[in-house]
């Protein structure tokens, strides 16, 4: 009788023991990696997909801070080379503000312009500003304190935007298409020459041989 009771024991042992060792297995190969990939949507903590039991740490982003210096007009587009943001302020014309010290951006100094400042490229020591309803604006930024009078060249359309490439400057003219002006002389622009496009042009990026024009309604 008390062999027999023994066997009994030792019978619901093992198969405690065994049903353990089920419940330890679909812990650690069903339940745990579902747990990490539940935790890497909620935090985006990567998981190694081919060893989904590893864990893989990482630092979570920190929150960004956001630094602001006021301009007169509307600030419609910018460009930053060196210490200095240029920004084409619409009405008010280019704004130049000294970004030295990023988390204090300096006052802005203004250039006034004819039209509306709508977009601005500098390439070397002038800045070159689509100005709306005036074509294309060419101002002297070697001292970006005091910047020099805008020089004009007229163009047929809108100047919304603008993309200097090497001797070249090449304007998004609204309804005229995009035109290319020669400024190999930065004082003295040549007569633009036109490439008509289906729709207005808004926006151009240059590359290669290739000009991309953003044409609404073509």
């Amino acid at each position: 009788m008390k062999k027999s009771k023994k066997l009994k024991k030792l019978k619901k042992l093992k198969k405690l023991n065994f049903l353990l060792v089920i419940l330890l297995l679909f812990s650690m190969f069903i339940v745990i990696p579902n747990l990490l990939v539940s935790i890497q949507r909620e935090i985006e903590i990567p998981i190694d997909e081919k060893n989904p039991n590893k864990i893989v740490t990482t630092r979570l982003p920190q929150k960004s801070s956001v630094y602001y210096e006021d301009t007169t007009g509307q600030a419609n587009d910018v460009y930053v080379s060196g210490d200095y943001a240029y920004v084409a302020d619409r009405a008010t014309g280019l704004a130049i503000i000294d970004i030295s010290n990023p988390t204090d951006p300096g006052t802005p100094v203004y250039e006034d312009n004819s039209g509306d400042a709508f977009s601005v490229y500098v390439s070397g020591d002038y800045a070159y500003i689509a100005d709306g309803w005036s074509g294309l604006g060419v101002i002297d930024i070697s001292d970006p304190t005091n910047p020099g009078a805008p020089v004009y060249e007229d163009t047929t359309g809108v100047a919304w935007g603008l993309f200097i490439d090497g001797d070249y400057a090449y304007i998004a003219d609204g309804w005229a298409g995009f035109a290319v002006i020669d400024i190999s002389d930065p004082t003295d622009p040549g007569t633009p020459v036109y490439e008509d496009t289906t729709g207005d042009a808004f926006s151009i990026y240059v590359s290669g041989n290739y000009a991309y024009v953003a044409s609404r309604n073509s």
